[in-house]
């Protein structure tokens, strides 16, 4: 009698994993609204076998997200990233083909149809329309214009996301900081005007293919010299710093879906009913984390020793109200949040490479 339950047990294992199966894939369709508003979900297994999503809205700009959530029980599909707002409840029709159902973004409901897609039919995020630059390729600016920043602007920011680079409201020192990867710590020499004036800066570059950040880090530090005159040298410099280690053993972090096209590290923020901020870290290295962190924890240098390679989804929540609390108690907080995730801050002193400025001037004409 054994044998026809083990049967039975295998049957209904192969009938999960096939199921599974059926809803694999690249899902996409357009939400009916006024504006209407394009919808990419796609479904892959995590390292454990589970099911996960992202998602991400073509022609809107953002990131591409993980879903907080992911359920199928054939032939209903939930999923919902918490963070964003958004969920979707659908059901898959009969041939496999296509999800039925309805999209919550805020408080709106709106009805969608996601369709299986392949290959050259799938949507691409507003910043993975193409293919990557070569990864030895040595780029420079093809063309770039510099102009000083009108009195009106307030915000500052960098765009990495095209094939243009744009930087909006910089300082050459913080142009320095970028181009280098260095925090202003780590920069020595400039002048004062190098701090106080701030510019808008546009580049092409002059290499087909979509740059990674290290090539328009590199185009950048060209750009300093050629039009800034910037003249520098390197040093090591001794600084007190925290070093990011983990506690017992890796901590219980998700490894990003790297096969997703077009991802980039971010971090979505919101506060929960008892006056707690969490944040989702997505497509995160323990690089890009030591320097979020270093937004709350000013005084000291932050640097990665865990020795986790790779880019991981995770949560943290963060025991402050915003807008609450001085900077010391942001980062004693921050340190408890980081204690929470299995990682730890060591004080330490440790050499760090500093960069001297010998000579810069203001920028040439366009």
């Amino acid at each position: 009698m054994a044998k026809p339950i083990l049967s039975a047990v295998c049957v209904c294992m192969i009938a999960t994993g096939l199921r599974a199966q059926e809803i694999l894939g690249t899902w996409q369709g357009t939400v009916a609204v006024a504006q209407p508003e394009r919808v990419v979900l796609r479904v892959t297994k995590d390292e454990t076998g589970a099911l996960r999503a992202s998602s991400y809205q073509p022609g809107t700009g953002l990131n591409v997200l993980p879903m907080t959530s992911f359920t199928f029980t054939p032939p209903m599909v939930t999923t919902e990233q918490a963070y964003a707002g958004m969920k979707f409840e659908g059901k898959l029709s009969g041939d496999g083909k296509s999800i039925t159902g309805t999209w919550t973004e805020g408080k709106r409901n709106s009805p969608l149809t996601l369709n299986l897609v392949t290959g050259d039919e799938i949507w691409k995020p507003d910043y993975a329309g193409q293919a990557s630059m070569a990864a030895d390729a040595d780029p420079s600016f093809d063309v770039a214009t510099i102009k000083p920043t009108s009195p009106n602007q307030q915000m500052a920011r960098y765009g990495v996301r095209t094939r243009n680079f744009k930087a909006v409201n910089q300082s050459v020192s913080d142009l320095i900081g970028f181009a280098y990867h260095l925090q202003a710590r780590q920069i020595e020499g400039a002048p004062a005007w190098a701090t106080s004036e701030h510019f808008d800066l546009a580049g092409k570059p002059d290499l087909p293919g979509q740059p990674s950040e290290e090539q328009y880090r590199l185009m950048l530090r060209k750009l300093l010299a050629e039009r800034f005159n910037l003249k520098v040298h390197t040093e090591q410099k001794e600084f007190p710093v925290f070093a990011l280690t983990m506690e017992k053993g890796q901590p219980p972090l998700t490894k990003s879906d790297l096969t997703v096209a077009g991802y980039h590290n971010s971090l979505a923020m919101r506060q929960s009913d008892d006056g707690q901020v969490e944040g989702q870290f997505s497509f995160y290295s323990m690089a890009d984390f030591t320097e979020t962190m270093m937004n709350f924890i000013r005084d000291r240098q932050i640097v990665d020793e865990t020795g986790l390679q790779g880019r991981f989804d995770f949560t943290m929540r963060m025991p402050f109200e915003q807008g609450h609390f001085t900077s010391d108690e942001i980062a004693i907080a921050m340190f408890e949040a980081v204690k929470s995730r299995g990682f730890k801050l060591v004080a330490k002193k440790e050499p760090l490479n500093v960069v001297v400025v010998d000579h810069v001037e203001r920028p040439s004409p366009n």
